[in-house]
């Protein structure tokens, strides 16, 4: 009888143990992510104030007002499609996506605005990951932000990591600068 006890304890641990590996993205329906930080590698001055900084939010306050869109296809999975909404700097009003300079001067006028970085995305379950294809409309242009190449997702606390590149005109010149963004989703969000 003892034997049969713990047989059964055994396997209800099991049992217990393989359901937590068992679980999903959740991703069933169209959402929105809000950032809610974004932490770079090192400290970066990019508002040009004389102080370096790690959260870039800080660093460029536009940053607090974007997020991420997720818009699922019921039919074609290859149809999914996501819109990271990101900040490219502009500078001295020129047109968006021109180079930047390579040297940086305090006459220089730079202002960072959102914009609409579309992509086809994979729910790869895993990786718990959202795997980054191909633009939805190819453009030649002079992104300083780099594709990403995957998403993490985290369902149990429904957040989503970026981690992510992009070229800034720093005081000493072009630096690349390596950032992890953390979006939460908004449940209260209604899609379209």
């Amino acid at each position: 009888m003892k034997r049969h006890i713990l047989t059964l304890l055994s396997l209800i641990v099991i049992c217990a143990s393989c359901k937590k590996d068992k679980a999903t993205l959740d991703i069933t329906s169209d959402a929105k992510y809000i950032l809610k930080s974004v932490e770079s590698n090192s400290p970066v001055d990019l508002n040009y104030d004389g102080t370096s900084n790690r959260n870039l939010m800080e660093e460029i306050p536009v940053l607090r007002d974007l997020g991420i869109f997720l818009t699922l296809d019921k039919e074609k999975t290859e149809n999914h499609y996501i819109n990271i909404l990101w900040v490219e700097p502009r500078v001295d009003d020129e047109v968006l996506f021109s180079h930047l300079p390579e040297i940086y001067s305090p006459d220089l006028s730079i202002e960072y605005l959102p914009v609409d970085n579309q992509y086809y995305f994979d729910i790869e379950e895993s990786t718990k990951s959202l795997k980054i294809g191909s633009r939805i409309v190819a453009i030649q242009s002079n992104h300083t932000l780099e594709q990403p190449q995957s998403l993490e997702v985290n369902s149990r606390n429904q957040t989503i990591v970026f981690r992510g590149r992009q070229k800034f005109l720093t005081i000493s010149g072009i630096s690349t600068i390596s950032f992890t963004a953390i979006y939460q989703k908004d449940t209260s969000y209604i899609a379209p």
